[in-house]
């Protein structure tokens, strides 16, 4: 699972033969793209789970939010990590305007 993996997280991710290069030669492309794909099928293709960032980050783009408000919006999110009450009892969507609307 590590093709799939390393495409979301790295910028320039490495190519199906550095994998193969690494193995020293013990798959071929083929095995390689083939394990891949069972191993996607086997997780449902449900690779990462949303977190507030990526709210903030949508957020924050659709809202226009000036260099100060952005920073104070993370920062109040941040704040509610440290509330273990606050993601038990609220879905990660609402905490973005309840992060957000202190600085307006």
């Amino acid at each position: 699972c590590h093709v799939a993996s390393i495409q979301i997280e790295e910028i320039y991710p490495p190519k199906i033969k550095d994998f193969i290069y690494i193995s020293a030669n013990t798959y071929l492309r083929e095995e390689v793209l083939r394990m891949e794909r069972f191993m996607l099928a086997s997780l449902n293709f449900e690779l990462t789970t949303p977190t507030i960032y990526s709210f903030l980050k949508r957020g924050i783009t659709c809202g226009q939010l000036d260099k100060t408000t952005e920073s104070l919006t993370f920062y109040v999110a941040e704040l509610s990590l440290l509330e273990y009450k606050c993601w038990c009892t609220y879905l990660v969507p609402l905490l973005l305007p309840a992060s957000s609307s202190p600085t307006r």
